[in-house]
Parts: C-alpha cells; structure tokens; sequence
C-alpha cells in the first residue's frame, strides 16, 4: 500500500471519530420511546374537545390533565387506576415510565334525584335527554338549571300538551318547577277530533267569532268542518279550547252504563253529556269450582301484570271464604283511573288495595249476580292513584256453583 493512501484512511477513520458522537447528540440516534396515557372520567365528562386518550414521551412530564365534569360530585384528582388505595394523585410533575390508565375520583356533594318521563303511549324526543328516558338533576333545583326547554312527544291523533307530576290529571311542570325526589312525569294529551269514523280529512273553514253556540266564553273564535259539521274553538290566546263548560277541569267520572264502563261528563251550559271510551285493561281472569263442601279450588290466570302464587288460600271470614294476593310485578306500581269487579256466581266479595305509598284503603264490598250471563253485575271503584297491591276475597260462595270473574284496570282515555 502506498504511503498516500495510508494517511488518507488514517484521516478518514479519524474524521469519523470525531464527528459521530456528535451526530447522535444533535438528535441523529433512535427516537425516544412513547408511552401512552389513558384518562376514565369515571361516571363523569372531559371537557369538550379533549382526548381521552394522549402520548408522552419516555421520562417525560406528564402536563397540565384536564378537569373533567359530573353533577352532584366534586372533582378530587387523577390516580393510577391500579392505585386502589389512592395513595398518590398523579399531577402535571409526575414523571412518565410507562403506559397508564388514570381514573377520575369524585366526593359527593349533594343528592341526585332521577325525573322519569313517560311517554304514555306517544314517541319521546330524546334528543334533550341524551338518548334516555329520564333526566338527572340535584334535589332541590329546577329543572330548568339542567335543560333548556322540556322533552316533546308525539302520537298519532294527539297533541302534546306539556307534562304533568305524577299522574296525567297531576299538577303541570315548567322550567321553575322544583323537585326534591325522584319522580315520574305523564303527558297531557289533548284527542284531536276526527271527521266522521275517520274515513274523511276535517275541510276547516275560516275562524269566527263564536257568536252562534251558547257554550264558549267571551272572545272565543269557531272553525266548521263542511263534511262532518263539526266545530272546533280557539281561546283568546290563540290556543286550542273545548267550546261546552264542564265542570272539575273536563275530568270524566266514571260509570256503567248498558254494562259498559264510561268517562261521562255533563256541559254546565246546556247540559249535554259527554261520553268517552275507556281503554280495558283485564289483568287477571277467575275460575274458582267449589270443592270438598266448602273448599274453592282453581285461581287466576293470564295475570301478566302481577307476580306470584294466585290460587285462592283460605281465608278467616268465614267457611268457604278465600283470598287471593295480587302484587304488581318486580315491586312496582301502576296508575290507574279506576278499577272493575266483574263475576257470576252467588257469592259476595270484598276488595282492599294499597297505593305506592304504602298506605291501604277498604275500596269495598259487592254482590255478582247468579243470572246465565257472563258477568251478572259490574262493580266498579275509582281510584286515581298508584297501586301496588290488590287483596280479593269472596265470602259466602254457594255450595255446588262454580265463581267465574275477572279483576281489571281502566286506563287512558281513547
């Protein structure tokens, strides 16, 4: 080898020496490792925008995490979440050597109570509600303080009123309305009249000055339909109005009439009745033949809407007498207008019930007729509230007959 190109390699060699370190400390070399860090706000929300999920580089601090948001709790900090005992809140200083999953810690800071809506047979918008039924606030506030404007329903044939506490006849709710507990909102449908048996479209005609019916109020306007003649009123604001009178705020009360169970109400003005259907709900059928004398044998059946065992057991009013316990499914309740007692037999009974509350009311007693027909008599009780609990017993049977009966519920006006 030639004494020239020696040196040549010699320097070559020497170059690299002295340049390579200095590659790799201006960034040439491997890139640091990353480590990827996860965050469970834990029943809560981040803020909006923010990643749940992020990278930081080996050994590196970990940074500002957000804060996030729940109703009703105070925030407390980030922690491993394998840190059970939550012994080191993981903050913006805290060194990352590997992949970590940090969950939220709250403290409780008041009492969350839950408003159920009930859509009633109609279709909730659940937009307002995040895709739920119901609505999640603290005890105390208004429901205003939580949404903006109430959750609308619609139905076929009906419009949306608003809602009401409780009930369907309950008290109305607005963006002021307080709650303490948890509670249960019905919706207050109005039926819209149809024209005919339905087989024509209402051909409304221009709005008047309701001077030509004697049932409306001072400065209610009519509308006539020219297929069917029917009338429908608007009040002075412009809102939808019954044009008779009916006293209790259009309630319906409930009665037999023909054997057949009835809303009626009667116009204060000119005195004509009103008759609506109810909608029959039968939740449990009877037949008890009478066995071994005074014995009763057999029970309830399709009783869908009730748990447990519903063969009679013997009851203490006397011989022959039986008792049957009809509880509502999974310890709920259900509101109902009112409820029938309908049977054959020579037999009395007596019907006790108890309401969501807990408390219990003696509804009353009754006679089923012994005539050929399916139900000799229809007993019918009003009750207007929640119930839980039916207790059915049946006095006195007559011996060789067999009782044939059902217990129902009436519900929602059609």
């Amino acid at each position: 080898m030639k004494k020239n190109t020696l040196v040549k390699l010699l320097c070559l060699a020497l170059v690299c020496m002295l340049v390579l370190p200095m590659v790799v400390a201006c960034g040439g070399g491997a890139p640091a490792k990353m480590w990827t860090v996860t965050l469970d706000p834990n029943g809560g929300e981040l803020p909006e925008g923010t990643e749940d999920e992020f990278e930081v580089a080996d050994e590196e601090k970990i940074g500002r995490l957000p804060v996030p948001t729940r109703l009703g709790y105070k925030f407390l900090g980030w922690y491993d979440i394998e840190d059970t005992s939550m012994r080191e809140e993981i903050t913006r200083k805290f060194e990352v050597d590997d992949d970590y999953d940090l969950i939220a810690q709250w403290e409780p800071e008041g009492t969350i109570i839950n408003i159920e809506f009930n859509a009633t047979s109609g279709e909730l918008d659940k937009t307002l509600l995040n895709g739920k039924t119901y609505l999640q606030m603290l005890a105390g506030t208004m429901i205003g303080d939580v949404i903006d404007e109430l959750p609308e329903v619609t139905r076929e044939g009906y419009e949306f009123r608003g809602w009401k506490i409780g009930s369907t006849t309950g008290e109305d709710v607005g963006m002021t309305t307080k709650f303490t507990t948890d509670v249960t909102l019905y919706v207050n449908w109005y039926a819209i009249p149809t024209c005919l048996d339905g087989s024509f479209i209402h051909d409304w005609g221009v709005w008047k000055d309701a001077t030509d019916a004697t049932c409306t109020a001072p400065g209610q306007r009519v509308q006539a339909c020219s297929v069917c003649g029917q009338n429908k009123y608007m009040d002075d604001e412009g809102k939808p109005a019954l044009g008779h009178k009916y006293p209790n705020g259009g309630a319906y009360s409930i009665t037999v009439i023909n054997k057949d169970i009835k809303g009626l109400r009667t116009c204060s003005v000119c005195g004509d009745d009103d008759l609506h259907n109810y909608k029959q709900i039968t939740y449990a059928s009877c037949d008890m033949p009478v066995v071994e004398g005074n014995w009763w044998a057999g029970g309830f059946t399709d009783a869908a809407f009730f748990d447990g065992d519903l063969a009679p057991s013997k009851s203490t009013k006397g011989d022959g007498a039986v008792k049957v316990t009809l509880n509502v499914k999974s310890g709920g309740s259900v509101y109902v207008d009112a409820v029938f007692v309908a049977g054959k037999g020579a037999a009395n009974f007596e019907l006790n019930i108890t309401y969501a509350d807990g408390t219990s009311e003696f509804l009353g007693n009754g006679t089923f007729g012994s005539d050929n027909e399916q139900y000799g008599n229809i007993n019918l009780y009003t009750v207007g509230k929640e119930i839980r609990k039916l207790e059915f017993s049946i006095l006195y049977p007559a011996q060789g007959t067999d009782f044939l009966g059902e217990i129902g519920f009436l519900v929602e006006q059609e």
